[in-house]
């Protein structure tokens, strides 16, 4: 599933719609550093490429990522990044806000569709439009890779 770019811009935006003020005051700008979302739990992951996205806006290099529908344990590194550390700052939290939701919506789903076919391995979990507003794409991304089926018109 693909989200577009005036999504990936708005989200950045959203949440530094200026500067990075803690990256400004602590005069971090310059410096190189690396950031690592690693899973405290088994989970399925998603969002993953959206984060990779975000980081490559601001300009950040993404070493190694998982992909949207792949199973982790704890401890297990979902995205590996580098670059200056204002940046890292910048996306750090946006993008932790992302894989914890659609991550959190895709093992929800898993569980459910796990649970589902233990019974009648023929059932197929569906989502319908009871979405939080302005979470669609990431929330029918996530489902689609908890092993969910959606109906809603994109």
């Amino acid at each position: 599933m693909y989200i577009n770019d005036e999504t990936i811009e708005n989200i950045i935006k959203e949440d530094i719609p200026y500067i990075d003020l803690t990256s400004l005051v602590l005069g971090i700008n310059s410096q190189k550093g690396e950031i690592k979302f690693i899973s405290r739990g088994n989970a399925v992951i998603s969002g993953s490429e959206e984060v990779v996205r975000i980081f490559n806006k601001l300009g950040i290099e993404s070493k190694t990522f998982l992909s949207s529908g792949t199973l982790v344990k704890s401890g297990d590194v979902i995205v590996h990044a580098q670059g200056n550390v204002d940046a890292l700052h910048m996306g750090w939290k946006v993008s932790m806000n992302i894989l914890e939701y659609c991550s959190g919506i895709a093992t929800r789903t898993k569980c459910l569709v796990d649970k589902a076919k233990n019974i009648n391995p023929q059932i197929e979990i569906v989502t319908t439009r009871k979405i939080f507003p302005g979470t669609k794409e990431f929330s029918i991304k996530a489902i689609i890779a908890g092993g969910g089926v959606t109906i809603t018109k994109q």
